[in-house]
């Protein structure tokens, strides 16, 4: 059964706060019409966007929904039910339907193919033996359209009403665009593709830790305790003011309160939870640490890795009771942009195709609508190739991973024209990359004066417009690591995690699926400046934000494991005077 909790937690990830007894009302539609919790939440935001302008959900709201989406529901289950009886047998064989032309041969995608088994006891041969030549491909499924009844489909938008209204997101006159790749890192350099990795020791990654540390550390200092500082200084210059001047090692008994830095860790190998939260301070020969209790804390939320300051009394030593945690520094906001005239841009993330197939019929929506909407820019991330793919990881695939990289990305900018620049952004998900992070970016044979490789995260300007992208799914590593107790918004908590501490992926340690070197992300990791806008692709919802002013955008995926994919469209029309965000950026969301 589907509790309150459950509902509460998936409209947590809209900002939105339902009182108790709309959490109850949409319990009982989805015990009513057998619905899981996160497909009612799809259901009600396409329902709010299309018929309620985007409001709230309230009783009458949600009576609205049952009546125009959920009548015929249980109609729809009986009629279903009657007919699985004469779906054909799923364990017939996959090569019985294999279409005759590849979707994609049009766009340059030419994929060998296997000759066509008899049989089961054919197939079964062929894939048993043992030979010398290379694997072969036979795509598993049709290229019949999926969810061609929702394609084009809008399901989240974003800008003020006037604006929307008067957006053009068809064809846009041709303009030059310059895209220049930005430096993530004081040095002002940039991650080359030959550039070594997985080389970083112990004794450097600690040097890593300390200095990244300590420069978060004064930052928060800064921003709390600037004024008191000055006020007790007799040079009221804040270039001479002494940091941490009055802290305290976070172990030290006493029973007064003190004020500490240090990171947030784990004491054990699972989840952090509010019993296993441990404050490592900055003491580099002692390592001084120290559990952290936060039961006088009506909400907190910290990750593995973060740099905190704490306020809290430890009367025994081995425990500090945490009155305040601090964990904000001061953000510029975004520089204001003028633009000669709108910039439209289109931003998809992959996977392109099926796990079970590499016929990229969703790739092949896309760049059908990009050929008739000839938008400016293209930014596409990664994975093109994704190592998790079944086709990739049996060993069917016929040709090298790289190989059959730039035969997509020749045929995609074949296909898409001269008028639509691309970037493309790599990924460590794919077959054919490094794997770390932070991912070099990909090589081509051929180049093209409207095609950038970049290297996964970066920072781009577009005409001015700055753009941070990062194709690793950082906003689904944070909430999965994240201990939150009695704070809602989680998509603005893990952005503000990434502005805050300064870094495209803060998590300390990663994510077990990802391999990180200290070295590269210390040099081309960093988020220094908050752009004017973030690409954060992610398996959580589709979501476009305005945090700290700058537009916060997870496109959602191409071709996601099931219920469609998404792709954004963006316009930035011509802002003659600062304005908010949403008064010159269109976006939307929308179905493949």
């Amino acid at each position: 059964m589907i509790s309150t909790e459950t509902i509460a937690e998936q409209f947590d990830e809209l900002g939105l706060e339902p009182s108790t007894a709309i959490l109850e009302r949409c319990v009982h539609l989805c015990n009513e019409y057998n619905i899981t919790a996160a497909d009612f939440n799809s259901i009600w935001v396409a329902f709010s966007l299309t018929h309620l302008n985007g409001a709230d959900p309230t009783l009458d709201n949600l009576n609205e929904l049952e009546r125009k989406e959920f009548a015929n529901a249980k109609n729809v289950n009986n009629s279903k039910n009657k007919t699985t009886s004469q779906q054909p047998d799923n364990n017939s064989s996959c090569y019985d339907d294999l279409p005759d032309d590849d979707i994609m041969d049009s766009y340059g995608f030419h994929t060998p193919k296997a000759p066509k088994p008899q049989s089961r006891l054919h197939r079964a041969a062929v894939e048993n033996s043992i030979t010398a030549s290379p694997a072969t491909y036979s795509p598993v499924s049709g290229l019949t359209k999926a969810h061609s009844d929702t394609s084009g489909k809008v399901i989240y938008t974003y800008g003020n009403s006037t604006l929307l209204k008067n957006t053009d997101w068809g064809k846009h006159c041709k303009q030059d665009v310059e895209i220049i790749q930005l430096s993530n890192n004081d040095a002002d350099t940039l991650l080359a593709t030959n550039e070594n990795y997985m080389f970083d020791p112990l004794l450097e990654k600690c040097l890593i830790s300390r200095d990244s540390l300590y420069g978060i550390a004064k930052d928060v200092y800064m921003k709390h305790f600037k004024n008191d500082t000055l006020r007790q200084s007799t040079n009221d210059n804040e270039a001479d003011i002494e940091p941490f001047s009055d802290l305290s090692n976070p172990n030290v008994p006493g029973p007064e309160q003190i004020k500490c830095v240090g990171r947030i860790c784990c004491d054990n190998e699972g989840k952090l939870d509010a019993s296993s939260t441990v404050l490592i301070g900055t003491d580099d020969s002692k390592m001084r640490s120290v559990n952290l209790n936060f039961s006088r804390l009506k909400s907190f939320a910290v990750i593995p890795g973060q740099t905190v300051m704490v306020k809290g009394v430890n009367p025994r030593g081995d425990v500090l009771y945490v009155n305040e945690i601090l964990t904000e520094n001061t953000l510029n906001s975004p520089k204001h942009i003028q633009l000669a005239e709108p910039l439209s841009m289109v931003i998809a993330s992959g996977p392109f195709t099926k796990t079970t197939d590499i016929t990229y019929e969703p790739m092949h929506e896309l760049i059908q609508y990009c050929q008739t909407n000839k938008p400016n820019v293209l930014i596409i991330n990664g994975p093109f190739l994704d190592a998790d793919n079944q086709i990739v990881a049996t060993g069917e695939l016929s040709e090298s991973f790289a190989s059959f990289f730039e035969k997509m990305i020749v045929g995609l900018v074949d296909a898409i024209g001269e008028d639509t620049h691309i970037a493309v952004v790599s990924s460590s998900r794919d077959a054919h990359s490094t794997m770390v992070y932070p991912t070099h970016p990909n090589k081509l044979i051929r180049t093209y004066n409207n095609l950038s490789m970049l290297p996964d995260p970066c920072t781009i300007s577009i005409n001015g417009f700055t753009i941070g992208i990062i194709s690793t799914d950082v906003i689904g590593h944070i909430s999965d690591a994240e201990l939150a107790v009695g704070v809602a918004d989680k998509i603005k908590r893990c952005v503000n995690y990434m502005f805050h501490q300064k870094s495209f992926y803060p998590l300390n340690p990663p994510s077990l699926d990802l391999f990180v070197d200290s070295e590269l992300a210390a040099k081309h990791g960093q988020l220094n400046h908050v752009p004017n806008m973030l690409v954060v692709p992610s398996d959580t919802k589709q979501f476009i934000r305005d945090i700290n002013n700058c537009l916060v955008l997870n496109p959602g995926r191409v071709a996601p494991m099931s219920d469609g994919g998404t792709f954004a469209r963006v316009v930035v029309t011509q802002s003659e005077i600062e304005t908010p965000l949403m008064n010159y950026v269109a976006c939307q969301i929308i179905r493949v």
